[in-house]
């Protein structure tokens, strides 16, 4: 096990589901590959600040009647698991606009609001690297997409998008540049 301090920069990429790569079709049970790398890094969620990861245990305590009285915590299980990346974006994608006017798919820049769920599952890429420009981390995720309010004003617009990750046999995280 290694450890090391590091300043990391992100990078998120998709694959919607449904969407063909190199004739694999996009589903909780199927994912592209990496060659070749553009797979993945032709579809950029946006520019990204920063992210959050978030896990969530819901746990459950188990008491069980004392010799003296009273009951005494003998057991704690985990009852429901839970992560949410969350993603600040620092430019409005055609995907981030999508979801943030319940759009339909955006075919040639145009799309429907209020016409779709304003969610997207898919396959993302998480790519974390450090201030030499090498990877250290990289993960794959089945997930669903959504985005927060967006304020648009007198500054740079920043976009939230969270991905609450869904349980999948081909998710994968690799910490070997760590």
């Amino acid at each position: 096990m290694s450890a090391r301090k590091i300043l990391v920069g992100n990078f998120l990429y998709y694959v919607r589901e449904g969407a063909t790569v190199d004739s694999v079709v996009a589903s909780s049970t199927a994912k592209p590959d990496h060659s070749p790398t553009s797979n993945w890094t032709g579809t950029p969620v946006g520019s990204v600040e920063e992210v959050t990861l978030n896990p969530n245990i819901t746990e459950e305590e188990v008491y069980s009647p004392l010799a003296a009285g009273g009951y005494g915590l003998t057991e704690i299980f985990n009852k429901t698991s839970k992560l949410v990346i969350s993603a600040v974006i620092q430019d409005m994608s055609e995907l981030f606009y999508e979801l943030l006017t319940l759009s339909t798919p955006l075919v040639s820049h145009a799309g429907v609001p209020m016409a779709a769920s304003g969610r997207l599952k898919g396959w993302f890429y998480l790519v974390q690297i450090d201030q030499a420009g090498t990877t250290a981390v990289t993960g794959e995720f089945w997930a669903r997409a959504k985005v927060g309010a967006t304020k648009f004003g007198n500054n740079h617009a920043k976009g939230n998008i969270e991905l609450d990750v869904l349980n999948n046999a081909l998710n994968t995280l690799d910490t070997s540049g760590l």
